[in-house]
């Protein structure tokens, strides 16, 4: 096995030995109106059989920052509650509060979200990770 160092925003670096399953990404290349802002991911197994998932939203605007989240489970069950728990908006500079601003905030925060679902999805098949119930 490994040695893998991850970088975590606002938390020291997370080490363990183990093995990357898979890594995706979500960067659209078509507009480049849409792509400022993605997320990339890694899904690593341990060698102490944790699931570790890291986050990492990227920016291109000035006043966003980069962040790097490291989600750590025991099974793709709990792996799959932790990802519902996160919010891929989180880091998003908003918009200043008018109406006339809701419908751009509102499609934004949905193109973000579904891109973020879809790089989810596309990881955790590249991994063969399946939750059974």
């Amino acid at each position: 096995m490994k040695t893998h160092t991850l970088e975590r925003t606002g938390l020291p670096a997370l080490e363990f030995h183990g093995a990357l399953l898979a890594e995706a990404g979500d960067r659209p290349d078509v507009d480049p109106a849409w792509t400022v802002r993605w997320h990339s991911s890694a899904v690593y197994n341990t060698d102490k059989g944790n699931l570790v998932l890291l986050l990492r939203f990227h920016s291109d605007r000035h006043d966003e920052l980069n962040q790097n989240t490291v989600l750590i489970a025991s099974t793709v069950t709990k792996l799959a509650e932790l990802i519902d728990e996160y919010d891929p908006v989180e880091y998003v500079a908003d918009f200043p509060a008018h109406p006339r601003w809701d419908k751009r905030r509102d499609d934004r925060a949905r193109h973000i979200e579904n891109q973020f679902d879809a790089m989810i999805s596309d990881l955790m098949q590249q991994a063969g990770l399946t939750e059974t119930i």
